[in-house]
């Protein structure tokens, strides 16, 4: 039982997060059950205006791996390390298993079934063809990103604006005509189902949860103060 509750304590104590990403995956999923992914596309991507789509041209960048590293980076400023741990594993392994898939499905992108005539949003140098849709690597990134932080959040509500982030960002491509939504909810759920597995698994061993030892401590302050 204490094994358990240790395991699953950070990812309980965030319910409103785990109840938006429960009710976004389902919801989403069940969409993808009766209607076909062209016509969820074009139900998405009903309404653009030049405004939205340039917020949308600069919030999609959040899903980069760059991003992350950028979050990675002033995380490491904070000497949070435990946090910069689990940022890089997650991203490490989450665009591994992207990478991993994509050439497995070699999913066609929307350009690559849809024409121009019949749709006029594709973005001239933004949207890609080809057959490396699915899963989102944008989506599996940024939802990993915002689990992590939603699992190492003391206040339960700012996880809800992780949320509405990661969903915002996955969207965008949807938005911008780079992937269906079937290849956005792979790459979110995905994303989620990494940190969590992993927030599992570095729970389970000792050595990602090791404290260091006093003459480690000594050492640590020591170096800190010739600085």
């Amino acid at each position: 039982m204490t094994f358990m509750k240790i395991n699953f304590q950070s990812i309980s104590e965030n319910k409103p997060y785990v109840f938006s990403c429960s009710t976004l995956f389902t919801v989403l999923s069940l969409l993808t059950m009766f209607y076909d992914k062209v016509t969820i596309f074009f139900f998405l991507n009903t309404f653009h205006h030049q405004w939205i789509d340039f917020g949308m041209l600069f919030i999609t960048n959040c899903g980069t791996g760059l991003f992350s590293l950028l979050v990675l980076g002033a995380v490491c400023l904070t000497k949070n390390w435990r946090l910069a741990r689990n940022i890089l594993l997650t991203f490490l392994v989450s665009g591994a298993l992207v990478q991993t898939l994509k050439p497995l499905y070699s999913a066609p992108r929307p350009k690559a079934i849809i024409s121009a005539d019949a749709y006029s949003w594709f973005f001239e140098g933004i949207t890609h063809s080809g057959l490396t849709s699915f899963p989102s690597g944008h989506a599996t990134t940024i939802f990993a990103l915002a689990t992590v932080l939603a699992f190492t959040s003391k206040k339960k509500y700012i996880t809800l604006v992780y949320f509405f982030f990661a969903t915002l960002v996955a969207y965008s491509r949807v938005y911008l005509g780079q992937h269906f939504m079937e290849d956005v909810l792979a790459g979110a759920i995905l994303g989620t189902l990494t940190t969590t597995t992993l927030t599992i698994f570095t729970s389970r061993f000792t050595f990602f949860n090791k404290q260091l030892s006093p003459k480690k401590q000594f050492f640590s302050q020591w170096t800190s103060n010739l600085r």
